[in-house]
């Protein structure tokens, strides 16, 4: 997992992924990063940095598909401050908070190898298998 710090209101996404790769965790669940929830956005041109997301917030949380339904923590840390963890609101707008602040809801990441199989449709009935 990238866990470096993150340039609270970046324009590159790109350079925001280098950052976020500049430290790494080497576990195998996690918090999704700020950059995850970004790349989780089928509308890149309104969404796909810190400052468009933030203008646009609407939209966007209209378009990601890992929209939280509440205040969601995220790996991803203010560069600024070290002790400073990046959240986003259930309205879609990213905000900075201390860890000990508020309730938040967590949305696991597993790092999944390759090679693995998949199987089963995703349903309560029929969940998905890792192989």
């Amino acid at each position: 997992f990238g866990i470096g710090s993150v340039q609270f209101d970046n324009i590159d996404l790109y350079s925001q992924i280098v950052g976020e790769n500049l430290e790494t965790w080497f576990g195998n669940v996690g918090l999704v990063s700020l950059s995850d929830y970004y790349r989780a956005n089928t509308n890149v041109e309104e969404c796909g940095n810190f400052n468009l997301n933030n203008a646009y917030y609407e939209t966007c949380k209209l378009t990601n598909y890992m929209r939280p339904v509440k205040n969601m923590w995220t790996i991803s840390r203010n560069a600024a401050y070290s002790y400073i963890v990046l959240y986003v609101e259930n309205n879609g707008r990213i905000y900075n908070s201390g860890t000990g602040e508020g309730e938040f809801d967590v949305y696991p990441a597993m790092y999944l190898k390759s090679g693995i199989k998949l199987s089963g449709s995703g349903t309560e009935g029929n969940p998905y298998l890792i192989n």
